[in-house]
């Protein structure tokens, strides 16, 4: 987009990794991982393990958000699974965006 013949260069704000909703909705609550496993409708022990990997690993292992652990996040946490999936994309996409050089800057051309 151009304004005042100049060109404006814009950027993605800064997305982050489910994880972090995950710990910030844990901690507003006063939960334990396997207090919310408890609530997500599977086996506790597992989603347990689900939510202790999407905390620790953050961004640096690519988990993929399946269904299922969506429909779990949003029983404990009183969302919609949509609100999950979403995070999760927007986050894989962002990051991929930035590792594929569009958002850095760039030298002007003359």
């Amino acid at each position: 987009r151009e304004e005042g013949g100049e060109e404006v260069k814009t950027r993605p704000a800064e997305l982050f990794h489910v994880g972090v909703y995950i710990a910030d909705e844990l901690e507003a609550r006063g939960w334990t991982t396997a207090d919310a496993a408890k609530r997500m409708g599977g086996d506790p022990a597992v989603d347990e393990l689900a939510l202790d990997l999407w905390i620790a690993c953050g961004d640096t292992v690519h988990l993929i958000m399946s269904d299922e652990c969506a429909r779990g996040l949003s029983l404990a946490f009183g969302t919609s699974p949509e609100i999950w999936m979403s995070l999760h994309k927007s986050f894989m996409e962002w990051k991929y965006l930035k590792s594929t050089g569009p958002m850095q800057d760039k030298k002007e051309q003359p």
